[in-house]
């Protein structure tokens, strides 16, 4: 990777009271002003992915080995600038994923720096093999988990259960019916549940639910003193459809280190055929708003709308 200097010492420069400000003449244009300085670099890395295979037992019917996925897209990464005056190296960066049972997803980055600091936190140019024998500096890494659970999701479940019932024949199925059709209504009503089940299960409200955990590690200095600065969060976001034409979300997090509850907002939408009505609403944090909006569904006619917002300046 290669891109010459197309700010020049001496260019471009303006003097006012003793004070010279470099600029460019491109920075008002549409693509912006070159970035300063040279760069002849060399990229290199490497990734892979890491699976296992399991040989097929005697009592399975198939002869293919199943594969598993141990570790995905594992990359680390880096580059030398062979222009550079001094820090030619540049930060060695790791990353990679991997899914748990299908259905929790996890990744992670982080990076290291090759050079000593000072006090300051400001890189200095001296390997920290030369000086502390390791290869490199801890500088950041974060890992986030992730998993979505909905309704279609858990409902197949259940139907999986209900069709093992009726299969085996036992009296677990009996006992599901029995406890579901239990719960009120007179005997003739039970009964009926019981013997046409089927027909009681079709009403439901269709919903997403949605959890992430992220942990963030920092290596810095402070008055001289390495210190590792760590903030971690659990979030959660939920849509429910309570009818055809009401939705609700509502997204949250906790800040595990501050204690408390971060920025939470709450949309309510409901569709009014050819209209719908939309409702937003930050009840904490510091940028607390809310906004109200009527509107067309046509693009065509998409400024017809009644738009009432508050923001945080105006609470």
């Amino acid at each position: 990777n290669y891109y010459r200097d197309y700010v020049k010492n001496g260019d471009n420069d303006n003097t006012t009271d003793n004070d010279t400000i470099t600029y460019s003449i491109f920075e008002n244009g549409i693509y912006g002003s070159p970035g300063r300085g040279s760069q002849a670099s060399v990229s290199f890395g490497f990734s892979n992915n890491l699976q296992m295979k399991i040989r097929p037992s005697k009592k399975d019917t198939s002869t293919t080995d199943r594969k598993i996925n141990l570790l995905d897209r594992f990359a680390v990464n880096s580059s030398y600038n062979f222009l550079a005056d001094s820090l030619n190296l540049a930060n060695i960066s790791i990353s990679g994923g991997t899914n748990l049972f299908n259905k929790i997803n996890i990744n992670f980055n982080g990076s290291f720096d090759p050079y000593i600091t000072d006090d300051s936190n400001r890189s200095l140019n001296r390997f920290e093999w030369a000086e502390n024998k390791r290869l490199a500096r801890f500088k950041q890494a974060s890992i986030t988990l992730r998993t979505d659970l909905t309704s279609d999701e858990v409902g197949k479940g259940k139907s999986l259960i209900k069709n093992a019932n009726r299969n085996t024949g036992g009296n677990s199925g009996a006992k599901v019916r029995d406890a579901r059709a239990s719960s009120g209504g007179n005997a003739a009503e039970r009964e009926e549940i019981n013997n046409y089940s089927e027909q009681f299960d079709n009403w439901k409200i269709p919903w997403k639910f949605g959890l992430d955990y992220t942990l963030n590690l920092r290596q810095t200095k402070q008055n001289g003193v390495d210190t590792l600065i760590m903030t971690q969060n659990l979030g959660f976001n939920t849509t429910i459809n309570l009818t055809r034409n009401w939705r609700v979300t509502v997204s949250s997090a906790y800040d595990f280190v501050n204690k408390e509850l971060a920025r939470t907002t709450i949309n309510l939408n409901r569709d009014l055929h050819c209209w719908e009505m939309l409702f937003n609403i930050t009840p904490n944090g510091a940028y607390q708003n809310y906004s109200f909006e009527l509107r067309v569904k046509s693009s065509v006619l998409q400024d017809l709308k009644l738009t009432r917002k508050r923001r945080w300046q105006d609470l």
